[in-house]
């Protein structure tokens, strides 16, 4: 039997469907495929800015693990030198004392700037700004 002498066979619950249900289920079956697209975008958003974020964590690392010793060697080299320089410049020792610290608040004040800049990435806030959108609009339904 050829294709185009069979009947389209109709179920019986068919005729039901109006236009407007018709029209609500395609706005759903629409919503739902923005809802997987928005799910892929977001997956390879996260995906991406997890790697990113990945990168900061060895360099935050970095800064860590040479935070100690830079605060050991300016100890024992920077602060003997130019603590005895100052004192000898101007014969008070808690001029060369305060020298000392000056040198030391800088060093760990620079440091610290520099971990706040790579422990921001590592919250990823467009990943999470992205997903609120999102939530946003799966509140509000199609």
């Amino acid at each position: 039997m050829n294709d185009e002498h069979r009947d389209s066979v109709k179920l019986p619950g068919e005729q039901k469907f109006s236009g407007k249900t018709q029209d609500e289920l395609n706005a759903w079956l629409a919503w739902l495929q923005q809802l997987t697209a928005l799910g892929t975008a977001l997956s390879a958003l996260a995906s991406a800015e997890i790697r990113l974020a990945g990168g900061d964590l060895r360099r935050l690392l970095l800064i860590v693990l040479l935070l100690f010793p830079v605060i050991i060697f300016t100890w024992l080299g920077l602060s003997v030198c130019i603590s005895w320089f100052v004192y000898s410049v101007s014969g008070f020792a808690g001029a060369g004392f305060f020298a000392f610290f000056v040198l030391q608040a800088s060093a760990a004040v620079y440091m610290r700037v520099l971990i706040k800049r790579y422990r921001r990435s590592l919250t990823m806030p467009m990943t999470r700004k992205y997903l609120a959108e999102i939530l946003e609009d799966i509140k509000h339904g199609p």
